[in-house]
């Protein structure tokens, strides 16, 4: 997690999010995509991506190719290459989200277990009898001033 804070940014990671969740375009992310690569290559990244969708991340973070380019390489559609970049990059995104979450519920305070007794009185009795007691402090006070 530490690696990925220092890699990409809150705003990368927000860009990120917004491609899985279909808010914007995959051009807005393809900076980020060389990184993302990186990442996954050198397993740092767990989790199981499809052969597609590894050859996808391949060409287009670490040989930089355009998605056209690698569809014509692959002998597939760019539409399919692009779905699997998607797919990729949902992926990638969820681990990332749930790393930080996981970050930063070990930051959070644990649980505190809180012993409550039952009241010896009831708050009714409670009330009546301090209610007494400054009605008398009251008229203590008014009788020291006279």
């Amino acid at each position: 997690v530490e690696e990925v804070g220092f890699l990409l940014s809150n705003y990368d990671l927000k860009r990120l999010e917004s491609y899985a969740n279909n808010i914007v375009d995959h051009h807005i992310v393809l900076d980020l995509v060389p990184t993302l690569a990186r990442l996954y290559f050198t397993n740092r990244l767990p989790i199981p991506l499809s052969f597609t969708q590894a050859a996808v991340l391949l060409g287009v973070g670490l040989q930089l190719r355009s998605i056209d380019d690698l569809a014509a390489a692959l002998r597939l559609e760019p539409r399919q290459l692009l779905a699997n970049f998607n797919k990729a990059l949902v992926r990638i995104s969820k681990l990332l989200r749930a790393l930080r979450e996981a970050e930063a519920a070990k930051e959070l305070p644990t649980k505190r277990k809180v012993h409550a007794e039952p009241l010896s009185r009831s708050l009714a009795d409670n009330l009546e009898t301090d209610a007494k007691a400054a009605a008398q402090n009251r008229t203590e006070q008014a009788e020291a001033r006279v």
